[in-house]
């Protein structure tokens, strides 16, 4: 199992492997935020994941507010 965390922002998105372990960073990738780019982040995450299950979860600042 690997944990990639995501931090998308308007023009770019840059996206870390974590050692499911120790959250120590493994690898890290930025792409730009164009539909050809998200096609290069879903092939590295799917590399690092080995055919294994998918799991998303959101959960920032901007979600998590009450009210």
């Amino acid at each position: 199992m690997v944990v990639i965390g995501v931090d998308p922002h308007k023009s770019s998105h840059t996206a870390t492997v974590l050692d499911p372990q120790t959250h120590r960073p493994q690898e890290t990738v930025r792409i730009d935020a164009t539909l050809p780019e998200y096609g290069r982040l879903l092939t590295w995450a799917r590399q690092l994941s080995a055919g294994g299950r998918w799991r998303t979860r959101e959960d920032s600042a901007a979600t998590s507010r009450n009210g």
